[in-house]
């Protein structure tokens, strides 16, 4: 429950409670000795949640939002070894890290820890993911200048097009029944 509260916290721009709600559920896990494939992956996304909260922070404390960084930073090493053992979320995990490198200036760093993630994701062929962790390591490659950074870039999008176009229109279809029953229920 705190997993799911955490990213409906992120979803809608509030990074510092789900920082809170993903530090409160991992807490809990480590704290009851229930480390499985369920709970471990509230680190990558408490990660996540660190990455974007610094993002947000350092706009009005620089100074604060470095420390937040470092922090997440600390914890995405931390969290990239320790999905080692759990490889569903390590795609994900090195994708995060990648994300910090590049943020604090290891853009080559950076630009391994995606290949990383993006040959994790192959070989467990997990398209989204890999698709996600491309779209990263073609903008860090396209930021260090070289040149399949574009062409990677452009295959990302259109791989995360072709899976998440199918579930925008279920989506669209669904509101469009649903605005159809109030109609109906209101006449």
């Amino acid at each position: 429950a705190l997993k799911a509260e955490g990213l409906w916290h992120l979803a809608h721009g509030r990074a510092e409670e789900a920082v809170t709600t993903l530090e409160r559920a991992w807490q809990s896990a480590r704290k009851n000795v229930v480390i499985m494939t369920h709970t471990v992956a509230t680190l990558p996304l408490l990660v996540n949640a660190l990455r974007v909260h610094a993002a947000t922070t350092e706009a009005n404390d620089r100074r604060k939002g470095r420390q937040i960084r470092r922090r997440a930073l600390r914890l995405a090493k931390r969290t990239a070894w320790f999905m080692r053992f759990f490889p569903t979320e390590r795609a994900f995990a090195l994708r995060e890290l990648s994300l910090l490198l590049d943020a604090t200036g290891r853009t080559k760093r950076a630009l391994r820890a995606a290949d990383k993630s993006c040959a994790v994701a192959e070989r467990q062929r997990a398209r989204y993911e890999r698709a996600r962790s491309l779209l990263v390591r073609g903008e860090l490659a396209h930021k260090l200048g070289l040149p399949e950074g574009k062409q990677q870039i452009n295959d990302a999008k259109a791989a995360l097009e072709s899976i998440e176009a199918p579930i925008k229109n279920a989506v669209e279809g669904n509101e469009y029944r649903i605005s159809n029953i109030e109609q109906g229920m209101m006449e």
